[in-house]
């Protein structure tokens, strides 16, 4: 049976990345340009890609009976723009999804640095301190928990920066470790607004820590 969770649970990133690389081009086209029927069709777009996590979810459910039906709690949301611009980094081995963060954090004006797994990142903080961490749990060479407690080993000030956005919440091993992280959690497929929401948590929290200087 878990070989077999394992195999679908699989699968199912796979496809959450799809879907989150989808909701990312579609929050990207700029709404006020548009006409009432291609705003018509980018929302059946976002339903049809609700009605998909439905069914992904519900296999998950049928695979393993113990993964929980919610993503983690993330923190209260904070709303307002970053006070400034941030060094953000964005941990992520799908190429797609990689993409549309960094473009998604780019056009706010931050400084972003794209890394395809926890290996590529810790090479880049051994160079520049960075703000805040995206970061996926799933991806090869160096996964999202090892990476975490690496840098809570090394540098355990970066640890209360990141934001986990990952499918792989259902794993119970997995929600234990996100739950212990306490950091902020956003499920696969994302809500831009939610994504942004988290990060700007990040670095609000970052400033008051700071006392409003340069973290």
């Amino acid at each position: 049976m878990q070989f077999m969770r394992d195999d679908v649970a699989g699968s199912v990133n796979g496809l959450n990345n799809r879907l989150s690389a989808i909701l990312g081009a579609v929050a990207e086209i700029p709404e006020t340009n548009l006409t009432r029927s291609e705003r018509d069709q980018l929302q059946r777009i976002r339903d049809e890609v609700a009605h998909a996590v439905n069914i992904t979810s519900g296999l998950l459910r049928r695979v393993d009976s113990m993964a929980p039906d919610s993503v983690p709690h993330m923190l209260e949301p904070y709303t307002d723009a970053p006070p400034r611009p941030a060094s953000i980094l964005v941990v992520e081995d799908d190429d797609s999804n990689r993409g549309v963060i960094t473009r998604l954090l780019q056009r706010l004006g931050h400084y972003v640095t794209p890394c395809a797994n926890g290996l590529e990142a810790l090479e880049v903080l051994k160079l520049a301190p960075v703000d805040c961490i995206v970061c996926d749990l799933r991806m090869p060479v160096l996964g999202g928990e090892s990476f975490f407690q690496q840098l809570e080993n090394l540098m355990p000030h970066l640890a209360s920066r990141f934001v986990f956005v990952t499918g792989d919440y259902t794993d119970p091993d997995s929600r234990k470790f996100l739950d212990r992280s306490g950091q902020p959690v956003i499920g696969k497929p994302y809500d831009v607004t939610e994504l942004l929401s988290a990060v700007a948590v990040i670095l609000r929290r970052g400033e008051i820590l700071a006392g409003g200087g340069q973290t």
